[in-house]
């Protein structure tokens, strides 16, 4: 998938948090960051953490007449790391999925930990977000396309491991 390929206002909420094509930043401190938590930073991650990392976006949904709800998302290897990115725990998901996994954020108000495998793959916490950076965008914000795909769909499609080890 490509940018060219989300919706207009998918491409409005991600432009509003920052991202803009061409979009290279330093990120060798994250990747610092990542390697004494025991992560290994593939050249994929790399990647995508030099267009994405420090992107914050906000999907504003109405819920019933005039209440709002917003759905924060992000990918920024800082708050990442302050949160919910235990390496033992994402050391679960790569035996599930076979890959080295990198945990790069956080979904639905931090309910959910987003990660990037190194082959560039999107997971979260719930299942797979898509085969690409752009993929996973596009299920972030809300897709009428794609969904996140859960670990007992993933299962039964041969993609993963037991993810119960039953």
């Amino acid at each position: 998938m490509k940018y060219e390929e989300l919706s207009k206002r998918q491409k409005e909420i991600l432009e509003k948090s920052g991202w803009y094509e061409g979009r290279d930043i330093e990120i060798e401190e994250e990747v610092r960051l990542l390697e004494e938590r025991g992560f290994e930073v593939s050249e994929k991650v790399k990647e995508y953490l030099r267009e994405f990392n420090g992107i914050y976006m906000e999907v504003r949904r109405g819920i019933g007449g005039e209440r709002i709800y917003i759905d924060k998302h992000y990918i920024d290897v800082e708050d990442a790391m302050g949160d919910a990115a235990d390496r033992d725990m994402v050391t679960i998901y790569e035996e599930m999925v076979r890959e080295k996994l990198v945990s790069v954020g956080g979904m639905d108000n931090d309910h959910l930990i987003l990660m990037i495998s190194e082959t560039g793959k999107v997971y979260c916490s719930m299942g797979k977000l898509g085969n690409d950076i752009w993929e996973g965008i596009d299920v972030i914000l809300h897709s009428r396309k794609r969904k996140i795909e859960d670990w007992d769909e993933l299962y039964e499609k041969g993609e993963i491991e037991d993810p119960f080890n039953d």
